[in-house]
């Protein structure tokens, strides 16, 4: 009885730990979200949460739909999507990169901050929006999972360890960027 019940709870698990792990990214982010309103200051979570909306709709370009187009058009093929995957991540470089350089001409209070908020949104919204397809043509959610759900641990133990050290939100963003990029890495390969 007890063995039937292990198996079925692992099942269940296992068909289920994608859903899982994007309910631990939107708690991760709600976490951050809360977190940095409890330890910075009002002037920083002010100029955090004004870099962030501007910085989602300066990367709305990089992903309207791309991640639903990328399926329909090469039907579902692996091959196919990580060809279309590396264009519209190449594109949504290049598009960061051209922003980046705009903004040397637009006053911006701290752009150091900004250019990370820009990342922070880069990693944590267009970069998995784009590369879900791949992992959804090979079928492969288990792996999606997995890596969805290192990467919110990580965010979570990031904020709390940067609300218990009071980190400054560069250091915070910095440290943020840094497991964006190994996140971006490990997907890559």
């Amino acid at each position: 009885m007890l063995k039937n019940l292990v198996h079925i709870s692992q099942k269940y698990l296992r068909n289920n730990l994608y859903t899982f792990s994007l309910y631990a990214r939107r708690l991760a982010s709600a976490m951050v979200v809360f977190v940095l309103a409890r330890f910075l200051n009002l002037y920083d979570y002010g100029l955090y949460s004004s870099y962030s909306n501007i910085a989602a709709l300066c990367l709305l370009i990089t992903n309207m739909g791309y991640n639903e187009y990328i399926l329909v058009s090469t039907r579902n093929e692996p091959d196919k999507v990580r060809l279309q995957i590396t264009f519209f991540l190449s594109f949504a470089l290049l598009f960061i990169c051209f922003l980046f350089g705009a903004l040397g001409f637009i006053q911006i209070e701290k752009s150091s901050i900004f250019y990370l908020v820009v990342l922070k949104v880069f990693f944590d919204n267009t970069f998995f929006s784009l590369i879900l397809p791949y992992f959804q043509s090979k079928k492969n959610f288990l792996q999606i999972a997995k890596i969805n759900i290192a990467y919110s641990s990580f965010i979570m133990i990031l904020t709390a360890i940067a609300y218990i050290f009071n980190f400054s939100l560069l250091k915070f963003l910095l440290i943020y960027i840094i497991g964006g990029f190994i996140n971006f890495i490990q997907c890559i390969i």
